[in-house]
């Protein structure tokens, strides 16, 4: 049975013992699957290496169709989504996408210097720093502008000295909230 013609709810992911499974029952001299490898599989019944299966863009294809009445491939969907002219499901995947392409965004722009300054403050290496170093600078933005608007709770000088210098590297010297924290240390300094 075709898989990938099946509706999305009868349907899900296969295991990783099920794609070497699946991998023995391919012809000769096709691609194999790598086992981290996203495929759909019919659900209740079991994986032979005879099994049918979709791929994850047949299964994204598929319940795009059931969700918007057209099948549409993932690149067109996502940008339709990106332009608006097609609402998200949810507010909450909606805000994700706009996280993740600000990360995309900021890892673009910044090089392995930024990331490297990043490692020396405590951020860890890997898939999530950029996302983790802005989250945190978020975190001490908010703080610093509650300081300025009360007078209390004013962030420490290497704290500030840190988030300072990661601004600079990950929002940009023409960023309003560089500018910010740059022009009140020096009001700090000279108030002193």
């Amino acid at each position: 049975m075709d898989v990938a013609s099946l509706p999305t709810s009868q349907t899900r992911k296969a295991t990783p013992a099920e794609i070497r499974l699946i991998n023995k029952g391919l012809p000769e001299g096709a691609r194999k699957l790598k086992e981290t490898s996203i495929i759909y599989v019919e659900k209740g019944k079991r994986v032979t290496s005879k099994s049918g299966f979709a791929t994850n863009r047949q299964h994204r294809a598929k319940r795009a169709e059931e969700l918007y009445g057209e099948a549409l491939p993932p690149e067109k969907l996502a940008k339709e989504h990106r332009e608006g002219t097609r609402p998200y499901l949810s507010a909450d995947s909606e805000r994700r996408a706009i996280r993740q392409r600000e990360t995309r965004s900021v890892d673009k722009r910044i090089g392995e210097t930024a990331k490297a300054r990043a490692s020396a403050h405590g951020f860890g290496r890997g898939k999530r720093q950029t996302r983790k170093v802005l989250d945190r600078l978020e975190q001490l933005n908010a703080q610093h502008e509650r300081y300025l608007q009360t007078g209390r709770g004013m962030l420490p000088e290497e704290e500030y000295r840190e988030a300072a210098e990661l601004m600079f590297r990950y929002y940009g010297p023409d960023d309003e909230r560089t500018r910010r924290m740059q022009m009140s240390y020096s009001v700090g300094e000279a108030a002193a």
